[in-house]
């Protein structure tokens, strides 16, 4: 396990600027095997990626990479990312946004299920 360290995060979203250069750095763990590589920010209430009250904190997944293939799964998209505002959930917290799953499509007449949708 490696663990990064983090800077200094912004007191209020008012705060909250940065050039697309020099992004703040969040608190987050790597995880890595030989295989797959996970990238999960941890909370925090100063500095973390999420600090907002949509998604729960300690869900935010930066990345994970299969090492074998080079294939990624989540990324930061969303620029410039700001952790006070609840729409900037990153993981399994993008999907809620979505209408329909990727790759799924319902037929006419039936619906799909999302679990943990309030």
């Amino acid at each position: 396990i490696v663990v990064v360290g983090g800077g200094e995060g912004p007191e209020t979203q008012e705060d909250f600027t940065y050039p697309f250069s020099s992004p703040p750095t969040f608190p987050k763990i790597v995880l890595r095997n030989k295989e797959v590589e996970a990238t999960v920010y941890t909370p925090n209430a100063k500095s973390g990626y999420y600090r907002s009250s949509r998604f729960e904190w300690s869900s935010m997944i930066g990345q994970i990479k299969l090492l074998t293939s080079g294939v990624s799964f989540f990324g930061d998209w969303r620029k410039p990312h700001n952790p006070l505002i609840p729409e900037h959930g990153i993981g399994f917290a993008e999907e809620f946004g979505m209408a329909n799953p990727p790759g799924f499509q319902p037929k006419k007449g039936t619906h799909f299920l999302k679990i943990g949708v309030g």
